[in-house]
């Protein structure tokens, strides 16, 4: 277990360094970002997903989303020839409380380095504040949904419901996502309703003989929120990319047409 952690530690740090552009990675003058950051009693799920809807408010395009860990952003709306900023978003569960904060970094007008004026400094303080006061907000407003039948389906590791018993849909790096897509695009309700999906972020490390060479045997899992008219909550699926489907159900509540996975 602790080593499994490890490894999961060394993939999130590494996808930091690739995602963040160089202007976070470049401490200019010796100075690092703001950090705001809050606590609230709510669930760490009901905050991470209120930090993706007050980042995407905001104009944040998400780059990186570690489920229930940490979300970074690409630039906020940038314009040729003007400062802009990223921003990244750490959470963690402490004791019956949810910490997480807020790391915004303003990038130069040519995108090559932190910007450290005092214009962007205060660029950086106003988006630090405008994203954690949208995250409280979401959770001042927020209710807990009542338990489900999806519930007992994770509680009870169903297809797709738990990242134990993940769906199969094969083609690793180089069509991992698009049969995912393609899955989740062919997927109904149980009276043919279409589904829309939303990927909520990678999760759950797992060994696997089909993941990439650079990631030496280990994969993550992708879980995606999934809903269609009448289904009065969202549900959690988690999908994996790297091992291939063996004629496998679909997940309870759910249908598919019949039709072959894309190629793996």
């Amino acid at each position: 277990m602790r080593l499994a952690l490890l490894r999961a530690a060394a993939l999130a740090l590494g996808a930091i360094a690739a995602a963040m552009p160089a202007a976070a990675q470049k401490n200019e003058g010796g100075m690092g970002p703001f950090a705001l950051s809050g606590t609230t009693d709510r669930p760490l799920r009901a905050v991470y997903r209120a930090a993706i809807d007050a980042l995407r408010e905001n104009g944040y395009p998400l780059r990186v989303m570690s489920l229930d860990q940490m979300l970074i952003t690409d630039l906020n709306s940038p314009q040729a020839g003007k400062p802009s900023t990223v921003a990244r978003v750490l959470m963690e569960q402490k004791g019956d409380s949810v910490a997480f904060t807020v790391e915004p970094v303003a990038v130069n007008a040519a995108r090559n380095g932190r910007c450290t004026t005092q214009e962007c400094l205060t660029m950086e303080l106003a988006a630090g504040a405008m994203i954690v006061k949208g995250i409280e907000d979401r959770m001042k407003a927020y209710q807990p949904p009542p338990r489900s039948l999806a519930d007992s389906l994770a509680g009870a590791k169903a297809l797709g419901y738990a990242p134990e018993n993940p769906v199969k849909v094969g083609g690793g790096g180089d069509r991992g996502v698009q049969n995912e897509h393609a899955w989740l695009d062919g997927l109904r309700g149980p009276d043919g309703q279409t589904v829309t999906w939303f990927r909520l972020g990678s999760c759950c490390e797992f060994e696997t003989p089909n993941a990439p060479r650079d990631m030496q045997g280990r994969g993550l899992l992708d879980a995606y929120e999934v809903t269609y008219p009448g289904l009065p909550h969202p549900v959690l699926l988690y999908l994996d990319m790297y091992d291939p489907p063996a004629n496998q159900a679909v997940p309870a509540g759910f249908t598919r047409p019949a039709a072959p996975l894309p190629a793996t």
